[in-house]
């Protein structure tokens, strides 16, 4: 063996730097809403394994769903559309 450190090896205290996850890529933008001044975008983005329904607020993060399949993934995004307009949410 050699004394070389491997790259995936460290000892106790060490300092790491984590690697980013790589962007997924949007598949499809499905609906924008409204109020008190503040936009809710739904998204869908690829994901290892199904796909990402992502709620983002703004530009933040606010909700992530991972769906087995498509039709599953329209499914909740529909049924949250339906409840933020049942309160108050307008389409942008």
């Amino acid at each position: 063996m050699s004394d070389e450190k491997s790259e995936i090896w460290t000892d106790p205290g060490d300092e790491i730097t984590p690697v980013a996850p790589a962007p997924r890529r949007v598949l499809a933008h499905l609906w924008s809403r409204r109020k008190f001044g503040a936009t809710l975008i739904c998204i869908i983005v690829e994901a290892p394994v199904g796909e990402e329904l992502r709620i983002l607020l703004g530009n933040e993060l606010h909700r992530i769903d991972l769906c087995r399949d498509r039709e599953a993934t329209l499914t909740l995004a529909d049924r949250l559309r339906l409840l933020l307009e049942a309160r108050g949410w307008l389409t942008v």
